[in-house]
């Protein structure tokens, strides 16, 4: 299970982000050979979580996402 937060400040310009990921170290990979010459059972994990934090600046939209013009279809003089 990976874990993500986001928190805007200053207008929605300014974010900080911080993620976990394999929160309850519980991701693992196995992997099982069973062939007449080889029999072999095998568990992977990753090496340790990972913790990411950040800020992310937004410059130039004051806080606001531009909305995409809508589509519209020329329907040949009907």
């Amino acid at each position: 299970m990976n874990l993500g937060f986001r928190q805007d400040f200053w207008k929605k310009r300014i974010s900080f982000i911080a993620t976990v990921s394999d929160l309850f170290n519980s991701q693992a990979w196995k992997v099982n050979v069973d062939t007449p010459v080889l029999v072999q059972e095998s568990t992977r994990r990753r090496d340790a979580r990972v913790i990411y934090a950040g800020f992310v600046f937004n410059f130039g939209t004051n806080g606001k996402k531009s909305k995409e013009p809508k589509f519209e279809f020329d329907n040949g003089g009907e």
